[in-house]
């Protein structure tokens, strides 16, 4: 490789020039002698020819053999972790901390020259799945700059499915703090090696991988999204998870052969006799590292100019920073050397350089006039519809086969014997007395058959929880077809009683009507905006706007329960008649004394379906079913609105400040509509975003770059449609548009850099293209003393 005419204009570090030449040279000549080279040293390696044959193997399985071959072992719950490995692993223990599922450590590793201490950074699958949040990200950020300052070689194990992406990881700016501890991994002048161990998913992986060496276990996965994300991508190809991760091609293996990381470890978390061979690619992988230094020092001349310039400049910066350079110091989030031995040596830096240009390698796109769009895609047949239909039955026959036992649960049980004593009254002759005492007997029977139903529907409901649609769909079915069981049997399940010849087809019509209460529930939510509203500017809900939330849900839910019963004349398919039956059927459930349990039941379980729906207005709909409803429908029965009252009161919704988290609530629904509708506005307007902002604050702008486009290096299914589409309609298939312009200042322009998400191309979801465009533009921002000013709206990181 050489590199002709290389100068430092502008004053620029000539190291940061020469790293960008050979970026730009890899871009020409991908082929890289120091990568093979390096390959070649390390140890406990699987080797070169049984990964090639593996990745033929895998290619040629199934989707179904492949998710249990690639992506089931990482994933098992009874995995072992990092506290296993390390428990077997040679070496003094020296330093142990963990923090939750951070696992910091240092230790001794016999390497040939002797005993060499090394840093050790995990994620602890077996604490929070290995989920970190801020604060484990912000530690480990603390432990690797110890590291760099003893000077001690890094190696991080990577076991997670990502980072923690909850609302108290964003409130402590979970964003900020990954981005730190990437920014601190790219920096440090030390060795590292990064291990997927496990799973190696999204923003809990990158971080940890920022390394000069990746490697993984034989069975790792590794990507920038879980498997079962991918289907979101994708669902419009009707893909499934499963299929999306087999094109996409997760396990150590394929990822090898792309280039993603530098070899597999002939290992698996649990096999004692194999974790040496763990050890040895760590320490083999150091002596690599730094033996690629030495001789890049050493072979190359102008690589040892520039970085005996840049060295000089590291000195000068630290013992007489300049003014703008104290300044950016006292600001920055990033660690400077504070004392002369921090200073990093020439050795160190050439680590570092090396690091940089093997994260760069990693980069794949394309330009516009060497792509070549395809005459006709092929976009694999999916199975998403049949495989989440397969597997919904399967869950539904895994309770068949092993369904609630009653006599577990004294409510089902005493439900049951209620009804089987009234049941041996049913045709008995009563005396006017015992008609006054005891009740008609079939009277009592059929409310005893009743009771039952509701009960048991209501079990049945809030045990599937978020399943409970489909299951009631398969029960539903079921029921319609099995052939009933003799009201002779004793019965010891669940499944045994609502099959009684006796019950059955009472069960049918609850599970109906139950199966619509859950879809009027949800359409309830959707409309949580006017009564948060309400409740909070008056303290009550009026009967107009009960009437019309309980009519629009109730007319929907039956519309959609309807369409998707089955043809049997057990259940009710006309929607009129539908409608009447569950108006009844809430009518009964609101005069019953225990509903508020049924209520609050459903209230605990139900965010797990609307994960963005605040507490307290949950708090509320439980609200107005056990205390609203009933008033309304008593006034509604009697057609008189002035007998409805839909004050609310606190002691019953029984949430402590309820009405600052009320409005708190309300406000955070009118972001997600306001959120909502922009995007609906955004996608029909026909200036885009990036096209407004350069309007509004700029002038003149001179694009960068423009023909750097996305590629699709993994194959993902449909994204090289995507492309073509896009350049058909004149986008630019990439996420990020580059360039210079002038900023617009109160009277004054300044001449900047400029980066802005570009939004048309798949919500502007960053990927490699925009990656070397954004390096591209910081070296021409540097050689021109430009700033550089970024718009960021992205949709995360393509795949």
């Amino acid at each position: 490789m050489t590199t002709v005419g290389l100068q430092s204009p502008l004053g620029i570090d000539p190291l940061f020039l020469r790293a960008e030449q050979e970026a730009y040279d890899f871009e020409l000549f991908p082929s890289s002698g120091e990568d093979k080279a390096i390959y070649q040293e390390l140890e406990g390696l699987v080797p070169y020819s049984r990964v090639m044959a593996e990745v033929r193997r895998l290619k040629e399985l199934d989707v179904d053999e492949y998710v249990r071959i690639s992506v089931a072992p990482a994933e098992s719950p009874i995995r072992p972790g990092i506290l296993d490995v390390l428990a077997q692993s040679p070496g003094e223990v020296l330093y142990h901390r963990e923090y939750g599922p951070l696992v910091v450590e240092e230790r001794m590793l016999p390497f040939p020259s002797g005993l060499r201490r090394i840093g050790i950074i995990a994620q602890n699958r077996k604490v929070n799945n290995g989920v970190w949040m801020p604060e484990h990200h912000n530690q480990a950020s603390t432990d690797l700059q110890r590291f760099a300052d003893l000077h001690i070689p890094v190696v991080t194990f990577v076991d997670t499915p990502g980072a923690d992406a909850g609302e108290a990881a964003n409130c402590n700016n979970q964003a900020h703090s990954i981005s730190r501890l990437i920014a601190n991994f790219a920096q440090v002048c030390i060795p590292s090696i990064g291990i997927i161990l496990g799973n190696g998913y999204s923003g809990g992986a990158i971080p940890l991988t920022t390394t000069n060496l990746i490697l993984s276990v034989r069975d790792g996965v590794f990507n920038t999204i879980q498997p079962r994300g991918l289907a979101n991508i994708a669902r419009k190809y009707n893909l499934s998870w499963q299929e999306c991760a087999k094109y996409v091609g997760v396990s150590a293996y394929e990822l090898f052969e792309q280039g993603y990381i530098d070899g597999v470890i002939d290992y698996v978390p649990g096999e004692e006799d194999n974790i040496a061979n763990l050890w040895n690619a760590v320490r083999t992988g150091i002596s690599a590292i730094e033996k690629q230094a030495a001789i890049r020092i050493k072979t190359d001349d102008q690589f040892a100019a520039a970085l005996k310039e840049h060295y000089e400049r590291c000195i000068r910066r630290f013992s007489d920073p300049s003014p703008t350079l104290q300044a950016i110091q006292s600001q920055s989030a990033l660690p400077f050397p504070v004392y002369p031995g921090a200073v990093a040596n020439m050795f160190e830096i050439t680590i570092r350089y090396l690091r940089s240009l093997s994260l760069r390698r990693r980069i794949h796109f394309t330009r516009l006039e060497t792509y070549g769009a395809l005459a006709d895609v092929e976009i694999p047949s999916g199975d998403l519809a049949n495989r989440t239909a397969a597997e919904n039955e399967a869950i539904f026959r895994k309770w068949l086969e092993n369904p609630f036992e009653i006599k577990y649960d004294d409510d089902l049980r005493r439900r049951w014997i209620r009804f089987a004593d009234r049941k041996k009254d049913v045709g008995r002759k009563r005396s006017r007395v015992g008609q006054f005492f005891r009740g008609d007997p079939d009277t009592e029977w059929n409310k005893a058959l009743h009771n039952l139903c509701i009960d048991y529907s209501f079990h049945l409901f809030n045990l599937w929880k978020d399943a409970a649609p489909n299951n009631l769909l398969f029960l539903i079915r079921y029921l319609c077809e099995m052939t009933p069981q003799p009201e002779t049997s004793t019965p010891q399940t669940v499944i045994d009683v609502i099959t009684r010849n006796d019950i059955y087809k009472a069960f049918i019509a609850y599970a109906q009507q139950i199966l619509t209460f859950d879809y009027f529930y949800n359409n309830i939510i959707a409309n949580l905006r006017e009564i948060a509203e309400e409740g909070k500017d008056r303290n009550a809900i009026s009967y107009k706007t009960i009437d019309q939330l309980v009519t629009r849900a109730s007319e929907n839910a039956v519309a959609q329960v309807t369409a998707m019963l089955p043809e049997s004349e057990l259940v009710t398919r006309d929607k009129d008649r539908a409608l009447a039956d569950f108006n009844n059927w809430l009518k009964r459930i609101t005069s019953l004394p225990r509903k508020e349990r049924f209520y609050k039941e459903i209230e605990r379980w139900k965010p797990l379906v609307f994960p963005r729906i605040p507490e307290p207005l949950f708090a509320i709909i439980t609200y107005i079913f056990n205390d609203i409803m009933p008033n309304y429908l008593r006034a509604k029965a009697r057609n008189n609105p002035r007998l409805f009252s839909g004050r609310f009161n606190i002691k019953n919704i029984g949430i402590k400040d309820f009405w600052n988290r009320l409005e708190i609530a309300y406000h955070d629904l009118l972001i997600h509509d306001t959120l909502v509708k922009t995007k609906k506005k955004v996608a029909s307007d026909p200036v885009p975003i990036h096209q407004k902002i350069l309007d509004a604050y700029f002038e003149d702008f001179q694009e960068l770059y423009g023909n750097l486009v996305s590629a699709d290096p993994v194959k993902f299914p449909g994204f090289r449609l995507a492309i073509d589409s896009a350049i058909k309609k004149g986008i630019t298939p990439c996420s990020a548009i580059t360039g210079l312009a002038k900023f617009k200042y109160a009277d004054q322009e300044v001449q900047v850099g400029l980066l802005i998400s570009n939004n048309l191309f798949q919500a502007g979801a960053w990927d490699m293209a925009a990656t070397e465009k954004f390096c591209k533009l910081m070296l021409e921002c540097a050689q021109r003393k430009l700033p550089l000013v970024c718009f960021i709206s992205s949709g995360g990181m393509n795949t």
